[in-house]
């Protein structure tokens, strides 16, 4: 495991302060194999339901974003009792535990009303809070290095390649997060049959003023589908990938803020500001 006992007790400290001595952590992915190098911290949460899970949420993605580098965390949350996604099953299957208070088994009733899962789409918007925080921290550092090129992201220097590589990650997370759960959760509230198609899950979107329009989406999948497919001695397409997803950050921000407004309008009243500085962004 690599993880100094240094940090692994800030992650456990900053777990109980939040959730309480019921919270489960466990380390998967990368950082678990001690034969790699790097890798962001990974951390997988299993939680009974605290009072405010909400602020719970919040105090812990404060501390933990205080005592690490942000960049380099990336946390899964899962609530005793719930079913289990792909990525729980991972983190399950493999994941080291970094403290254990007891919680499990313990049955989660959800609040729905009229089909409505409202507590799932709270949580959703509470693991995009902090994803919308990081993607903007880091578009900031990428905004103050100016227009790059090819030999200028070839030239830069560790600190600020660390930087991008934050971006585009959380840019592909954060773009991921709206596309297959975000909007889908919209659906469920309207009481819909969500679409295997993405483009009739767009073509709903755009019905409600979330999107301004299909191409608006595709323009905002574009970067995301190209950092998938640039291969690291093509420079200057990924500078290209990079100033294109560095200027459509605030639209994906945005559809962020216009799907929680779209809730609280249609009655989920719960849902917090995701984007509490101003909205300028540009």
């Amino acid at each position: 495991m690599r993880l100094t006992a240094e940090q692994a007790e800030t992650i456990r400290r900053c777990a109980r302060e939040a959730f309480g001595p019921a919270v489960v952590v466990r380390l998967f992915g990368s950082r678990v194999d001690d034969s790699l190098r790097g890798g962001d911290i990974d951390l997988h949460r299993e939680i009974p339901v605290p009072a405010d899970w909400q602020a719970a949420l919040d105090t812990f993605h404060f501390a933990l974003f205080k005592a690490f580098d942000e960049r380099k965390i990336d946390t899964i949350l899962h609530r005793t009792g719930e079913p289990l996604a792909p990525i729980d099953r991972i983190a399950l299957q493999t994941g080291i535990v970094r403290h254990s208070g007891g919680c499990g088994g313990s049955a989660v009733t959800m609040k729905r009303k009229g089909g409505k899962d409202q507590d799932l789409i709270l949580l959703h918007f509470s693991t995009l809070r902090p994803l919308v925080e990081s993607l903007r921290r880091a578009r900031d550092r990428l905004t103050c290095l100016g227009p790059l090129d090819g030999a200028r992201l070839n030239a830069l220097d560790d600190d600020d390649a660390a930087w991008i590589d934050a971006f585009i990650q959380r840019f592909c997370k954060l773009q991921d997060l709206v596309g297959k759960t975000l909007f889908r959760d919209i659906l469920t509230f309207d009481l819909m049959d969500v679409p295997v198609s993405m483009l009739d899950v767009v073509a709903a979107m755009e019905q409600r003023s979330i999107i301004g329009s299909e191409a608006a989406w595709i323009r905002l999948r574009d970067p995301r589908n190209a950092f998938t497919r640039i291969y690291p001695d093509h420079a200057s397409a990924a500078a290209q990938a990079l100033m294109n997803a560095r200027d459509l950050a605030p639209l994906l921000i945005e559809t962020c803020e216009r799907s929680r407004q779209y809730l609280i309008a249609r009655g989920l009243v719960e849902l917090r500001d995701i984007a509490p500085r101003n909205r300028s962004d540009a």
